[in-house]
C-alpha cells in the first residue's frame, strides 16, 4: 500500500530559511551577477517548493492553493485592467495631453510638487484607492513636472505619497475596513484613532514638498521655452477645446 503523508504547517526555522534564501538570491543575483528577475524568482520558487515537499505538500495541493489564490485576485486584476483601459483611452483621445498642456501653462514650477501631493491625495481620499489617482492625475502631474524640469524622483515621491493617503484615511479604502473587521471595531472609530498619526504625517510631507518645490522657481525662460514647444506639438496633433475633456 502507498504510504499516506500528512501535510503540516511550515515551522519558524523553515519560514526564516525561505525568507533568507529569497533575500540572498534576489540581492546577490541581481547586484553581483546581473541575472534577470525572472530567473531569480524561478530559483526562489524552486526552493519554496522543496520546503513544501519537506512539509508533506504534494504537487496537486500546490496547484489547488495556487488556483484559490489567483481566483481571489481576479477582482484586483480586473480593476487594474480597467484603469489601464481608462488611461489608454484618455491618452488616445487627447484628454491627458490637453490637460498636461493647460496645467503646464497655468502652474508655476514652484508649486508642482505640492500640487502633485495634494491632488492625488484628495482623489484617493474620495474613492479609497491608490491605483486610479496614480494612473490618472498622477500621470498628468508627472508629465507637467517633466516639461517644467522637475526631477523625476521627487515628482514620483510626491505623486505616490499623495495617492496613498486614501489607503489610510478614507472609509472607502480596503485597508481600514479590513483592519476594523479583524479588530471588530467601527471603521470610523479606527480612522479617528489613526488621524493622530496620519494628519501630522500629511502636514509634514506637504511642508517638505512645498519647501523642495521653491528651489525650482528660477530659469523661467527655459521653462517657458520648453512649455511652448510642448504646447505647439500638442496643438498640432489634438483639438484644443473643452469638449476633449
Amino acid at each position: 500500500m502507498k504510504k499516506e503523508t500528512t501535510a503540516r504547517r511550515v515551522n519558524v526555522a523553515e519560514g526564516v530559511a525561505d525568507l533568507v534564501f529569497m533575500t540572498v538570491v534576489m540581492s546577490v543575483g541581481s547586484a553581483m551577477f546581473g541575472f534577470s528577475v525572472q530567473i531569480l524568482m524561478t530559483i526562489c520558487c524552486a526552493f519554496t517548493l522543496l520546503i513544501g515537499y519537506r512539509c508533506g505538500w504534494t504537487w496537486a495541493s500546490f496547484g489547488d492553493a495556487l488556483k484559490e489564490t489567483v481566483g481571489g485576485m481576479v477582482p484586483m486584476f480586473m480593476l487594474i485592467l480597467g484603469i489601464g483601459f481608462l488611461i489608454g483611452g484618455l491618452c488616445y483621445c487627447g484628454t491627458v495631453p490637453i490637460l498636461v498642456m493647460w496645467l503646464a501653462n497655468m502652474i508655476s514650477p514652484q508649486f508642482i510638487l505640492i500640487l502633485s501631493f495634494i491632488l492625488p491625495g484628495l482623489m484617493s481620499y474620495c474613492i479609497g484607492s491608490n491605483f486610479a489617482p496614480t494612473g490618472t492625475i498622477g500621470v498628468i502631474m508627472f508629465s507637467v513636472a517633466q516639461i517644467q524640469g522637475i526631477p523625476a524622483g521627487l515628482e514620483v515621491a510626491a505623486v505616490l505619497s499623495g495617492a496613498n493617503i486614501g489607503q489610510y484615511m478614507s472609509p472607502l479604502a480596503d485597508n481600514p475596513n479590513m483592519v476594523a473587521g479583524l479588530m471588530k471595531v467601527s471603521t470610523y472609530d479606527l480612522l479617528k484613532r489613526s488621524y493622530v498619526i496620519t494628519i501630522p504625517s500629511i502636514l509634514i510631507s506637504a511642508a517638505l514638498f512645498l519647501v523642495l518645490g521653491m528651489q525650482y522657481g528660477g530659469a523661467a525662460d527655459a521653462v517657458a521655452e520648453s512649455v511652448g514647444a510642448f504646447s505647439a506639438v500638442i496643438q498640432s496633433n489634438f483639438n484644443d477645446n473643452i469638449l476633449v475633456l
